[in-house]
């Protein structure tokens, strides 16, 4: 969670983090982030880029909190 915490610190100051996760922990790792992140803080979900299923979508936290995006077992970078 502290990860999480300096992730968002630096978001504030205009900084943006990239990072791709093992597909077995990528429903894990995005329950952590909406639960963790602000409400106004911007995340975007990269799944199967390059396939005809890619999907790059940018929301807000409480607005991917209304999606739950739990369909995330294929490669995602947040």
């Amino acid at each position: 969670m502290k990860k999480i915490q300096r992730m968002e610190e630096a978001a504030k100051s205009r900084e943006t983090q990239l990072f791709i996760e093992t597909p077995y922990r990528n429903n894990q790792v995005l329950s952590d982030l909406l639960q963790h992140l602000g409400g106004e803080t911007k995340l975007c979900l990269a799944v199967s880029i390059n396939t005809p299923d890619e999907m790059i979508r940018t929301l807000k936290v409480k607005e991917w909190k209304t999606i739950n995006p739990s369909c995330i077992s294929c490669h995602v970078c947040f």
